[in-house]
């Protein structure tokens, strides 16, 4: 089953974008990830890290919670908790990295693998976004798609 969600944080410090939990029958696929700003103007790179989340591990605080929207109508609600922007980061677990870049703030980030290479994270696993230090505070646009198997 299809879902997707995001929402807008202003990120000053290094520091949890997002993460996403896989409920405890279910596993998540990671389809894709997007994000950008508008606040930043001059060319600036910022690290973007994502990784597999796994074990035993505590969410951050402070953020939002996103609601999923499903692929289509008709299907069950999305059980997954999606955190936007926490201000205190995930702790314990262990952490391996999918993906890492350093991007360009002038322009649109996008995390999309071929289907070959799309990542599972197992019941209560999850994936987390971290974004490096900006030179200065900016609202980031941060969106997610997923597959939920089982359930």
């Amino acid at each position: 089953m299809l879902f997707s969600a995001g929402g807008t944080g202003n990120h000053a410090a290094a520091g949890d974008g997002g993460e996403i939990v896989a409920p405890s029958d279910a596993v998540i696929r990671l389809l894709s990830l997007t994000w950008s700003q508008e606040d930043l103007t001059a060319i600036e790179k910022i690290l973007v890290t994502i990784s597999r989340i796994e074990g035993g591990f505590s969410s951050g605080s402070g953020g939002t919670t996103a609601t999923p929207t499903k692929g289509e109508s008709g299907l069950a609600a999305s059980a997954v908790v999606l955190e936007l922007f926490n201000t205190t980061d995930l702790t314990g677990g262990t952490k391996v990295e999918i993906y890492r870049e350093r991007w360009n703030v002038l322009h649109e980030g996008i995390y999309r693998p071929i289907p070959e290479e799309m990542k599972k994270a197992s019941p209560t696993d999850g994936f987390l976004i971290e974004f490096g230090t900006p030179t200065g505070a900016t609202d980031i646009d941060l969106s997610w798609e997923w597959d939920e198997m089982g359930g």
